[in-house]
């Protein structure tokens, strides 16, 4: 709701949105009442906050501020040496990223969930043999971790579904005993109005953040953690057009971090990334469209924006 509540203003200039929280414990008269009064005035206000906490004569609204972080050379305390972590889209571009931090910082044992399957290692004698960049590319991947020190448990699962994962987390702790962290870096990138988008369509970018943090939350129920990463994006604070859906999955993602910690003790942090310049989701996208190219007609154009980039095609 708050990715819709943020998007739909963007896409339809003549409607406004906002998400009102109000006290759980409210009583009927208490609504027909006075709470009738405060949301009018609330709807009725200009502008319009896009999120609204009311609680007793309170009134909440969302703000952030600036800090300045010291650059640190050591690692976190709250890493293990050889610890074992877990890491959903762990051989995309910034789960890659991650592992190859841990790796360099503290030799851990990783576990890489991804939604395609990798070779088995007895096959990449014939790597050339592989008519598929993205695979070789992921083959390397794990070369390179491995080269650095560290373990490596290469998974197929896909992290919205609950059996996939029950497996891939015994697998994980057969093999290493147990898991110590998890990041949560699996995602699709969103694109395209509201006008054009199907259910169908939505249902992709929302769930390997919102299901698969669910089903995270569940596989690893009984698993004390020493943390919990969640990968977010800056388009859960500062939306633009065709990203309702991804909007939607990252909100999510900031909420269940509160839910999460608050719920089971653990640290728990979502990260609301801006796109990265050389890796991830924004940079495969491009590739995407370079190689797609020869096949698409001068119809095409490519776009660039800070936070975002694609193709339109006419």
């Amino acid at each position: 709701l708050l990715g819709a509540c943020k998007i739909i203003p963007q896409e339809y200039a003549f409607l406004n949105c906002v998400s009102i929280d109000i006290e759980s414990k409210v009583t009927k008269s208490e609504m027909n009442n006075i709470w009738a009064r405060r949301l009018l005035g609330e709807i009725k206000g200009m502008p319009l906050d896009n999120i609204v906490i009311l609680r007793g004569s309170e009134k909440w609204v969302e703000d952030y501020d600036s800090i300045s972080l010291k650059k640190n050379e050591n690692f976190p305390d709250i890493l293990r040496v050889s610890g074992v972590y877990l890491i959903t889209g762990g051989l995309g571009g910034i789960g890659f990223e991650i592992g190859k931090y841990l790796a360099s910082k503290v030799k851990a044992k990783l576990v890489l969930i991804g939604r395609s399957s990798i070779p088995a290692k007895n096959e990449w004698k014939r790597l050339k043999e592989i008519d598929d960049e993205f695979t070789v590319q992921k083959i390397e991947r794990i070369k390179t971790l491995e080269s650095m020190g560290s373990e490596v448990l290469a998974l197929s699962a896909d992290v919205s579904n609950y059996d996939q994962m029950q497996f891939a987390v015994d697998q994980a702790r057969k093999q290493f005993g147990g898991i110590d962290g998890v990041i949560h870096a699996a995602g699709i990138a969103g694109g395209g109005v509201i006008q054009l988008k199907t259910p169908v369509d939505a249902e992709k970018v929302l769930t390997p953040k919102v299901v698969g943090a669910r089903v995270l939350e569940k596989t690893l129920s009984d698993q004390p953690l020493d943390f919990f990463i969640l990968c977010s994006s800056t388009l859960a604070i500062i939306p633009l057009v065709g990203q309702i859906d991804y909007c939607a999955a990252n909100s999510f993602l900031d909420a269940f971090a509160s839910y999460y910690q608050f719920r089971y003790k653990t640290f728990t942090v979502s990260i609301n990334w801006d796109a990265w310049s050389e890796i991830g989701m924004a940079v495969d996208m491009t590739q995407i469209t370079d190689s797609k190219k020869k096949m698409i007609r001068p119809l095409t154009k490519k776009f660039s924006h800070p936070l975002i980039s694609g193709i339109v095609q006419e």
